[in-house]
């Protein structure tokens, strides 16, 4: 029998080590998570910003995912970076062919924390064809608003991005909140049947670079534990709290979380 929460990440590599599969890695990890992973683009990128993304062949990246269901398995999966509309399509029926019942995390991912873009086409339209449904879907602002065409600065616009994309056949949405402004931070839980606030104070630092990768991973490792999508999204959000707060300093931009030594014990809360 499997006791080990095991999951699959389908995401891009950072070599900083502050976002992409690097982050989401260390937070599986700290988190009691096993995870698999498949590779979809390698990045240059580091505090500063992103400097090339070179593409996985979606048939190696179909692979990958194919290599680890198969054996290892996967209790849910998280998926970051897709960097163009073949990947997409690819990625996503592979899943719907071998992994239908499976919680899946969506992190929209248009552009880094740090600057610059990660895709290498126009992903919008192939995503809300192919990603959107039957997903949980973690965008931040500036995503919500790509996904939906709608200006998302307020509650109010956040819940209306959300149900935009339930409409569209998503699961749930979870417009995070850090790209908001102000001492408070707010996350909104979309679903079906209404919206769900998680709130907290703002950490203040400029270091948040993986912040997006951190949570939805952290969230994909509470589904896959067994926690219910409200309280796993309520853990997700003080990992990304204590991620924070553990700040580093490292790097000469917007630097990454400390992942090794952030305090977890508001998890035992």
């Amino acid at each position: 029998m499997v006791t080990t929460p095991r999951i699959l990440i389908i995401a891009g590599s950072d070599p900083s080590g502050g976002a992409g599969l690097q982050a989401d890695l260390k937070t599986a990890t700290r988190l009691g998570c096993y995870a698999g992973t498949a590779v979809t683009s390698l990045t240059v990128q580091n505090t500063k910003g992103v400097q090339a993304v070179e593409p996985v062949s979606p048939q190696l990246i179909t692979a990958q995912i194919k290599a680890v269901l198969s054996d290892i398995g996967a209790d849910a999966i998280k998926i970051g970076l897709l960097p163009s509309q073949d990947v997409i399509k690819a990625v996503f029926e592979t899943l719907t062919d071998l992994a239908p019942d499976l919680p899946r995390v969506v992190d929209p991912v248009l552009v880094a924390t740090s600057g610059g873009h990660l895709t290498v086409q126009d992903t919008r339209a192939a995503m809300l064809d192919y990603g959107v449904g039957g997903s949980i879907l973690t965008p931040n602002f500036d995503e919500a608003a790509a996904l939906t065409d709608i200006l998302v600065q307020s509650r109010a616009t956040m819940e209306q991005a959300g149900d935009r994309l339930i409409r569209r056949g998503a699961d749930a949405v979870i417009v995070t909140g850090g790209h908001s402004s102000g001492d408070d931070c707010l996350d909104l839980l979309v679903t079906g049947l209404g919206a769900h606030e998680i709130k907290s104070k703002r950490v203040p630092t400029k270091n948040d670079h993986g912040t997006g990768c951190t949570y939805s991973t952290a969230l994909a490792c509470f589904l896959a534990k067994g926690h219910g999508l409200a309280d796993a999204a309520r853990r997700a959000k003080l990992v990304v709290l204590a991620g924070l707060r553990a700040d580093p300093d490292l790097g000469a931009g917007r630097g990454p979380l400390g992942h090794h030594v952030m305090d977890l014990s508001a998890l035992n809360d």
